[in-house]
């Protein structure tokens, strides 16, 4: 088959691993719903395009979703999907060139980096992290958001994090 027929994973539970789930360049157009993801070193590592997240936990690993630049990278969706509970990062993305929307999800406890992205969005979800670092720029320019967002803790957003500035844009958050 070729890549627009994806895989469907729905309804399972992924535990103590180093990597809990991990997609490769050009592994596309797939749905992963109702998973829960918990207790790895790396809960989702991501490295592909057109995928649709929708209504799993990510919670309590070490880092919960990492994604990096690939072929065909990011430019899918994760929606009503938890990052919670863990250790160093909820949500780490670097380089992304094509972006990824983040829609109504929770990211609690556990920072928020993004590195060298555009195109990426955080909207309708609720952020209770310490800290959001928005470090670097994409190279050929280009920017990101967090948007109609409930922010539930004390938060610091570091827009020049390591000196490298940054193209976050904030936009009707409470």
């Amino acid at each position: 088959k070729s890549y627009e027929y994806g895989v469907k994973l729905t309804d399972n539970y992924i535990h103590d691993n180093y990597c809990g789930l991990k997609t490769f360049n050009g592994a596309e157009y797939s749905t992963y719903t109702s998973n829960s993801i918990t207790k790895n070193q790396i809960g989702v590592y991501c490295d592909s395009g057109n995928n649709s997240w929708v209504n799993n936990h990510i919670d309590k690993n070490r880092v919960g979703l990492v994604m990096s630049n690939g072929v065909n990278d990011s430019h899918g969706t994760f929606a009503a999907c938890s990052f919670n509970h863990c250790t160093l990062y909820g949500v780490a993305l670097n380089s992304l060139s094509a972006g990824e929307v983040f829609s109504a999800c929770q990211i609690w406890y556990g920072t928020i980096y993004v590195k060298n992205s555009k195109g990426v969005i955080f909207s309708g979800g609720e952020i209770g992290v310490s800290t959001v670092y928005a470090d670097g720029n994409f190279p050929t320019g280009g920017m990101w958001m967090i948007c109609n967002t409930i922010f539930q803790a004390t938060n610091s957003i570091v827009h020049n994090h390591l000196g490298h500035g940054s193209n976050l844009k904030l936009k009707n958050n409470y």
